[in-house]
């Protein structure tokens, strides 16, 4: 007579490990929805800490985000990501329409940092596949804007 084996359905070390990564990544999923969500409504500011009028608007609403510029001909359509690391948060914008189709498709690497209703945003050029390495990065457009509108009824006109 041949003894089998009985089949195993479920190795206990893999069990804990599923359920150590659900743990593990489930919570950063839900605290970046929170923080998505701190970031929605409508925008306005300035670039570099320009006190001037107000020049930028930047609406979001969801995942998607709208860019108007200090210049008409100076807008984007995307979507963000949001991320942190141990330094700041970060966004990942990946650009879907501007008037410059070679930036479709490219994504924009930025920091910032939210304070109430006002946000400060570092970002270097689309494409560019490096992280700002500060607020104070030369190589990084940064832009100050205070919300004006949490339900995001009001924004860039394209």
């Amino acid at each position: 007579m041949t003894s089998q084996a009985k089949p195993q359905l479920c190795n206990p070390s893999v069990g804990v490990l599923l359920l150590f990564a659900a743990l593990c990544l489930f919570p950063q999923s839900a605290s970046a929805d929170k923080e998505l969500a701190k970031l929605q409504g409508v925008w306005k500011g300035v670039e570099g800490g320009d006190e001037g009028q107000e020049k930028i608007v930047v609406t979001i609403d969801g995942e998607k985000i709208d860019f108007q510029g200090a210049h008409e001909q100076e807008w984007y359509r995307g979507k963000i990501e949001l991320s942190k690391n141990k330094k700041h948060k970060i966004i990942y914008g990946t650009i879907q329409d501007c008037p410059v189709k070679e930036l479709i498709g490219k994504i924009a690497n930025a920091i910032y940092r939210l304070e109430d209703d006002r946000i400060t945003i570092a970002s270097r050029p689309p494409g560019d596949p490096e992280m700002p390495s500060g607020f104070d990065d030369e190589k990084c457009r940064v832009i100050e804007l205070k919300r004006r509108d949490r339900r995001g009824n009001e924004g860039p006109r394209f």
